[in-house]
């Protein structure tokens, strides 16, 4: 409740973190905020119009350069799914929807089938990082988590994001370890077990 106009906010990558981020707008489908919904249309208008590539991924531009990573499919599809679907809005749900797919697709190791995480912070702009960090895979397992459980039978992303959803399971659970939890470096043997990465997973799995 203290989001967005009773708290001293610190710089965001994004403004949805500035009215509560996924919980107030996850609150607001639940019917436990309905004195939000103009604060949540708000900043979901806002990510609308959020900077964009070519590909029409959302972007952080910063000094010149376009900035995608995995963590944004985390941090404003959900929140985008939540609000459409409590306020009925199928452009908020769609994009919820497209933004997960575009991420998922740009960032897909075909080799492996894991997620890279990040373009755009190296010298050469298409350049895309190309280890497995544990939380990226899991951030971009969560978007599509949640859009399983909760995107509308009838949306037209639907097939795509089962599938999605299906093969990053599949192969997220080769790489269960034998603590039975995912690896900061998902498919690196000596990286360390990573507790954040291995709840993200294992929610996504359950």
């Amino acid at each position: 409740s203290l989001y967005p106009d009773r708290i001293r906010h610190p710089d965001y990558n994004f403004e949805v973190y500035r009215v509560g981020g996924n919980g107030k707008a996850w609150l607001l489908y639940r019917g436990l905020f309905d004195g939000e919904k103009e604060n949540v249309r708000k900043y979901a208008e806002i990510t609308l119009k959020s900077d964009r590539d070519e590909e029409g991924i959302v972007c952080l531009k910063k000094d010149g350069r376009m900035l995608s990573w995995i963590d944004i499919a985390a941090c404003v599809s959900p929140y985008m799914l939540y609000a459409g679907l409590a306020l009925e809005n199928p452009v908020y749900i769609d994009f919820a929807a497209e933004q997960t797919i575009g991420m998922y697709e740009r960032f897909l190791d075909r080799s492996c089938g894991l997620l890279h995480q990040a373009k755009g912070f190296f010298e050469d702009p298409d350049r895309i990082s190309t280890d497995h960090w544990g939380r990226g895979n899991a951030w971009g397992y969560f978007a599509l988590t949640v859009l399983v459980r909760d995107l509308p039978k009838t949306n037209p992303y639907r097939s795509k994001v089962e599938a999605y959803y299906k093969d990053l399971s599949h192969v997220l659970l080769k790489y269960q370890n034998r603590h039975a939890v995912w690896r900061q470096d998902i498919d690196c043997e000596y990286a360390w077990d990573e507790s954040s990465a291995t709840a993200f997973i294992a929610f996504g799995i359950g």
